[in-house]
């Protein structure tokens, strides 16, 4: 028998409004049409459907029998099988999914019109997410994942690097540059896990800062939280929930956003509100209101005239696709790597297999802790340091970069894979178990399927360790 647990994926359908037209902010800011959607009609038409055996299903619910509302999940195992194949550190990515509307912000010269560019890119990266209600890995202690986005021309490449760089508390630190835009996005993250009796949430404590080196301009703000819910009663759906502030000191501007989340009884799902307007100004004095959908389509307002036009259009936007390294030239912490055994093993639906791969992971975390801990080590981070309760990118840019600065045509400035070791001084050999060899024996792979991942070995040298883990 096999149990089917609905989960609610959100499009919408009809006309409201009017196409967009250059009265507001002119035809470089919203270079697109669209039939407008109705956001009354949203949530009926399609569904994403995740299937989960009964024995999953039980015991997902069993573990969930036994926690208290308001209980911290930081140290809960969840099982394997409700795992998205990924870290954290990748799936932050997601948020970033758009960089090309801060390509144009960092070319307009116009404050206000800038501002709301980047309240554009903001709510564009919410629509990329897993099927279904998946949880990212948890990062272990020392690691990294690092990415980049080519845009050609006069754009050139936008970096991405983070790193985890505490274990408990967990802390992940993320830095993304564009040289020739003069552009860099930075921010440090602390993830906390609360049940809350029929959903759990993950609330991302921590803040970021945009910053536009050229014209010395900064803009900070926060993320909302991410919820799982109908985990007892109910579909189980993955939603955004909590509020948003965008603030530029400078030219005097911030922006509020709400991300809502569906009612017991009425509203709809993924629900955006929000206001820009000049700093301590009241909500009915906003410039600009802001409504609709981040997964479908949101519509921005302009006060004075009541103008209303598409802010932002999900079904009208390609995903550019980031660029890692093949996994043979990863250092051994670097996410994609770390966690391939794993990830292979969920891709084949060996959910034994993958989860004696992560407890490997974890349990060699645990034994690298207690070893710094005995030995009164200090873990060091590789690529970031910690400023007050923020952690910064160590070679972090705070002027405008020169010609000097750039790098030739078709080269990307990737740190160097720095050779730590968050584990304790022996090897982890995750080669020796015959489940992976059985599941090799079962698996012919075609043409064009790549070979299985590298092992995760560590080495008995180690390296940099210490505390944190």
């Amino acid at each position: 028998a096999r149990a089917c647990v609905r989960v609610l994926c959100v499009y919408a359908h009809g006309s409201r409004g009017r196409l967009w037209g250059p009265t507001i902010l002119g035809n470089r800011f919203l270079p697109f049409s669209h039939k407008a959607m109705s956001g009354e009609d949203v949530a009926s038409d399609i569904e994403d459907i995740e299937e989960l055996d009964e024995q999953p299903k039980s015991i997902l619910r069993h573990l969930i029998s036994q926690l208290r509302p308001g209980m911290d999940l930081a140290r809960v195992t969840l099982p394997t099988f409700v795992l998205e194949p990924r870290s954290l550190l990748e799936r932050l990515t997601d948020n970033m999914s758009h960089p090309n509307f801060l390509l144009v912000a960092c070319k307009t010269d116009d404050p206000l019109e800038r501002f709301i560019m980047v309240v554009r890119w903001f709510v564009s990266g919410f629509h990329v997410r897993p099927k279904g209600v998946k949880k990212p890995y948890n990062p272990i202690l020392g690691e990294t994942f690092w990415c980049h986005w080519e845009h050609g021309g006069e754009d050139g490449t936008t970096t991405y690097l983070a790193e985890q760089v505490s274990h408990h508390p967990p802390v992940t630190a993320y830095y993304a540059e564009n040289k020739k835009r003069n552009l860099v996005i930075t921010g440090s993250l602390h993830p906390k896990s609360r049940f809350l009796g029929n959903s759990a949430a993950s609330i991302l404590d921590g803040s970021s800062v945009i910053r536009f080196l050229d014209r010395d301009e900064e803009i900070t703000f926060n993320f909302p939280s991410i919820y799982a819910r109908g985990l007892f009663l109910g579909q189980l759906v993955m939603e955004i929930g909590g509020k948003v502030t965008m603030t530029c000191n400078k030219i005097g501007l911030e922006a509020q956003l709400d991300f809502k989340r569906k009612g017991f009884f009425g509203g709809s799902y993924n629900a955006v509100k929000g206001v820009i307007k000049k700093i301590g100004e009241r909500d009915r004095n906003a410039l600009y209101t802001i409504h609709g959908h981040w997964h479908t389509v949101l519509y921005l307002v302009k006060r004075e005239t009541a103008e209303e036009c598409v802010f932002f259009d999900a079904g009208n936007l390609d995903v550019p696709k980031k660029v890692t390294l093949p996994m043979q030239e990863q250092g051994r912490l670097e996410s994609r790597r770390l966690w391939s055994k794993v990830t292979f093993a969920l891709g084949h639906k060996n959910i034994d297999l993958a989860t004696t791969y992560k407890l490997e992971l974890e349990d060699a975390q645990r034994r690298g802790a207690k070893h710094r801990e005995e030995n009164e080590l200090k873990w060091t981070p590789s690529y970031f340091v910690p400023v007050g309760e923020h952690w910064i990118y160590a070679k972090q840019r705070t002027r405008p970069f020169t010609a000097e600065d750039l790098h030739p045509e078709g080269s990307v400035a990737r740190p160097q894979p720095v050779d730590v070791n968050p584990f304790a001084p022996q090897d982890i050999n995750v080669d020796s178990y015959p489940g992976l060899l059985k599941l090799r024996e079962e698996y012919r792979p075609g043409p064009e399927v790549p070979p299985s991942p590298p092992s995760v070995k560590v080495s008995k040298e180690g390296g940099k360790s210490g505390k944190g883990g």
